[in-house]
């Protein structure tokens, strides 16, 4: 059993007494009393090897004088199963006795002699004990000091100049990518790992620096075994000694990530992250060079602005990874029209150029150069648009976009970049109102529009408070003209520029984001017509009101939709929704459950202007669909054997699908009588009243149901 620790001594430096002979223990117990020792004594070598289970003494006190030598040999033990420099092993042996080598070589720190002189075992005590503290400080700095290098991924070297050798700390090792012991440390080792791009300079500026004395400070590439590439910097001085360069000595650091990141940073100073093309900074700079560059002989160059259609309603349908994808696919089509375009114009004239550089959002431009005429731009605009349209597979959904191109030709349009790129925006978004999907050539009328746009769009956030927005009302009949509902029409009292038309600022608030706020003005007033209409004794009049793609797509709708049948106090079935065929088409899943869930609210649904979109049996069916209003232009040339056998067409689908069909445009005695030989349910238009405020539509639907016939109106009429 291990003798016990004694508990006679204060809590200090715990020191082990190791001997088979009482007595000398017990002396050892008197010469150590007076100190602030943790003194512990084991007599085997059993009781040793237990005691240090649980134990890390500091100082070892190891007997021996004994026979066969067994204290040397739990030396040698010791030496071996203890970690380094954390405990002294002060041996005891005779006066006479010839095993001073033989201790140290079996590991011990220092030899006391018998008889123990107390004095000389205190003073040896607290010297090893003292020693023992000033190496375990050494140690615990040279660890600290090699991890943090290892955190760093820092390593020092030196070179003795005069031999020829080199020392590299364990992270040099790492960093040249060798493992420690694989390789003897030198020069050749290290220049061995430089890549052939840096190898030669490098030599070249340890030459310079032994030459002149100076200091060094440079970014190495190293080429590890995996064919990876590592980025050092190397920094090293020259120490002297009576005007001879004796030693040079520096580190080596890691600075990949740095360097990486010095990279991203250049590339994204004139790059686009997400598509790779240039960005709005560096395009504008290559624009500017390319006129400076032309200035004393302006040739034919286009600026061609692109901005994809509706990509706000993609983006809130599919998300911002599947949109993210899709511009990533239309940048990746863009830039193979690019060099297509430039390999066919190099074959028959001048060297040509084109830039493509994405401009923000789902925008895009692209200077074309080596152009003959406005034709090639144009030429190309239709390439461009051609290929956007093409169906993209993204997240194993089929999706569809357009665009809509704004062109402007140098030096015809402006003989700056800032011009140039303003002109460019000026025609696409012009475009975009007047002819979306297609392209427009910049004319100076354009920045008029452009400025009233702008004007009516900083307006059109105040026109709901100011009360500027009005609803307008037109009759929807039956077959023997007895009003049976009304849709609402949006009109905007502007206080400048008079009554304005949905056409003229609808897409002003989709794109400004102001839609939202109008479609629930429109459903709440609605709600309060019905509400008056109702107090009024008109019970049984249905409105029907258009809302945008937009807002259908919004999820505040349902709770609009289920407030403004609450405001009314009526029946919901006299609400009516009137959709696009492209809303349908769009997001088909997510449609569908909205429109459920509208439906199951009792409200009705239709397709506005049917006949002249996606039309197709499948979605009709799918969708529910309560009404089919067929477009105006089939009613415009009734004598064409088409437009009247498309009109029986879909009266006959409709019908078949238990769907109610309203002809809209109705505008003469001859096409109503058209109507009710096929079988039309109701008609709309100008024979049964052009839209009028609400003031007055109320009053005639208290005047009479039945509204006499407007003979003559033609489109002439429409307000």
């Amino acid at each position: 059993m291990p003798a016990p620790v004694s508990e006679s001594f204060c809590a200090g430096p715990n020191i082990l007494a190791v001997s088979q002979t009482l007595a000398i223990r017990e002396l050892i117990r008197d010469c150590l009393q007076a100190d602030n020792f943790l003194l512990a004594e084991a007599e085997t070598t059993a009781d040793v090897i237990q005691y240090l289970q649980n134990h890390l003494p500091a100082l070892i006190l190891l007997d021996a004088t004994g026979p066969n030598q067994t204290g040397l040999a739990l030396c040698r033990w010791l030496q071996a199963e203890l970690p380094v420099n954390k405990t002294a092993i002060l041996v005891l042996i005779g006066e006479q006795d010839n095993t001073i080598e033989q201790a140290f070589s079996a590991g011990a720190n220092d030899f006391v002699t018998m008889p123990i002189n107390p004095v000389v075992l205190q003073h040896r005590i607290h010297l090893l004990l003292r020693n023992q503290l000033t190496t375990a400080l050494l140690a615990q700095n040279q660890e600290n000091l090699a991890a943090a290098q290892r955190i760093a991924a820092l390593g020092s070297w030196e070179w003795d100049l005069r031999s020829g050798e080199m020392e590299w700390s364990a992270q040099v090792f790492d960093l040249l990518d060798y493992t420690e012991g694989e390789i003897a440390p030198s020069l050749e080792a290290w220049l061995a790992k430089i890549s052939p791009s840096t190898n030669k300079t490098f030599r070249k500026l340890l030459e310079h620096c032994l030459a002149e004395g100076s200091a060094f400070d440079s970014v190495l590439t190293i080429v590890c075994q995996n064919g990876d590439q590592r980025f050092l910097q190397a920094k090293g001085e020259i120490v002297r000694y009576n005007q001879l360069n004796v030693l040079m000595r520096g580190i080596l650091q890691d600075v990949t990530g740095q360097r990486y990141t010095e990279e991203r940073l250049r590339f994204l100073a004139s790059f686009d992250p997400l598509t790779g093309l240039c960005n709005r900074q560096q395009f504008i700079r290559q624009l500017d060079d390319h006129i400076q560059n032309d200035s004393r002989e302006p040739k034919l160059a286009a600026i061609i602005h692109l901005g994809l259609d509706r990509f706000k309603r993609i983006n809130q349908s599919l998300g911002h990874e599947a949109a993210d994808a899709l511009l990533t696919a239309v940048a990746g089509r863009l830039a193979m029209v690019s060099r297509s375009e430039s390999r066919h114009v190099a074959a028959g004239r001048q060297a040509p150029g084109f830039e493509l550089a994405r401009w923000g959002g789902d925008e895009f431009v692209l200077l074309g150069t080596g152009l003959r005429s406005a034709l090639d731009a144009a030429k190309l605009a239709r390439r461009l648009l051609s290929e956007i349209a093409s169906p993209y597979q993204i997240d194993d959904q089929t999706i569809t976009v357009a665009a809509t191109l704004g062109i402007v030709i140098y030096p015809n349009d402006g003989d700056n970049a800032i011009d140039l790129l303003k002109n460019a925006y000026t025609a696409m978004r012009y475009a975009k109102t007047a002819t979306p999907g297609s392209y427009s050539f910049y004319a100076p009328v354009m920045n008029e529009q452009a400025l009233l746009n702008f004007s009516l769009e900083n307006d059109l956030r105040f026109a709901i408070e100011r009360d500027e927005l009005a609803p307008y009302y037109q009759a929807k009949v039956d077959m023997q003209g007895n009003i049976i509902g009304a849709e609402m029409l949006l009109r905007w009292l502007h206080p400048q520029y008079g009554l304005i038309l949905p056409e003229k600022f609808i897409y002003l608030a989709e794109e400004s984001g102001h839609i939202t706020a109008i479609s629930e003005w429109l459903l709440q007033t609605a709600g309060e017509q019905l509400h008056q209409w109702a107090q009024l004794g008109i019970d049984n009049i249905g409105l029907a009101l258009n809302l945008s793609p937009l807002h259908i797509d919004h999820i505040s709708l349902p709770l609009a939709i289920e407030q403004s049948i609450q405001l009314s106090g009526v029946n919901s079935h006299l609400l009516e929704l009137e959709l696009t065929e492209g809303t349908l088409l769009k997001n088909r899943q997510t449609t569908l459950e909205r429109l459920t869930t509208l439906k199951n609210k009792g409200v009705n649904l239709a397709i506005d202007d049917f006949g002249t979109g996606y039309s197709s049996l499948s979605y009709l069916a799918r969708f529910p669909i309560d009404t089919v209003k067929i477009d105006r232009s089939f009613l415009q040339n009734t004598a064409n054997a088409a437009d009247l056998n498309i009109i029986r067409a879909i009266i006959a689908l409709a019908h078949t699908l238990n769907m109610r069909v309203v002809a809209e445009g109705v505008e003469t005695q001859e096409q109503a009588e058209l109507l009710r030989k096929e079988g039309c349910d109701y008609m709309q238009g100008f024979l049964y009243g052009v839209p009028v405020p609400a003031a007055e539509f109320t009053a005639r639907l208290l005047a009479a149901r039945t509204l006499p016939t407007q003979s003559g109106c033609s489109g002439a009429c429409q307000t």
